[in-house]
């Protein structure tokens, strides 16, 4: 690429320093202009909490540790717990935000005959809001994604959310794993 600007005569060069910015914007306005208004509000949440880092360590716990629980009334308890701990993150909106803090103060009271649906409610949203960035680890369903991916010559990053490495062996198997 720098070689193609070496080619190029400064008054070429310098009339490319103004057009691209201005295509870039008309290209992101274009894209802008098209896109859903769920995707929007997701895009602002999404931003908002990359603009926080207390936000984004907590919902980093959040997903790493209540998506890795099998148990209802174990992942009602994390949840809460980190909650509790760090509070509710300031990305989510008004209605997420009551519903949070709800739960902060009363997913400790809750029975737990009531845990299942809490935790079906609480982890359909977890996973709704984060299904553009969190991928489903089932096999199958990640090779389509792939499939599509390599079809738009995309690169891949992988980080296995969940996933505790106990130890060098540990370690070893998973490596295998993602290297198939």
């Amino acid at each position: 690429m720098l070689a193609f600007l070496n080619t190029l005569s400064t008054q070429e060069a310098k009339e490319l320093r103004t057009s691209v910015p201005k295509l870039a914007e008309e290209i992101q306005n274009m894209a802008n202009q098209e896109i859903r208004w769920s995707e929007k509000l997701q895009a602002e949440e999404f931003a908002r909490m990359v603009q926080d880092p207390h936000s984004r360590s907590v919902f980093m716990a959040l997903t790493d540790q209540v998506f890795r629980l099998s148990k209802d009334s174990a992942i009602l308890q994390k949840f809460t717990h980190i909650l509790n701990q760090h509070g509710v993150p300031s990305f989510f909106g008004s209605f997420d935000q009551v519903m949070l803090k709800a739960l902060k103060f009363f997913g400790p009271l809750v029975p737990s005959f009531l845990s299942p649906p809490i935790v079906w409610s609480i982890l359909t949203v977890m996973r709704h809001k984060t299904r553009n960035v969190i991928l489903p680890g089932e096999q199958e369903k990640l090779k389509g994604y792939f499939k599509i991916c390599k079809k738009e010559n995309l690169k891949v990053n992988i980080n296995h959310l969940g996933d505790m490495v106990l130890g060098e062996n540990e370690a070893k198997k998973h490596l295998e794993y993602y290297l198939k």
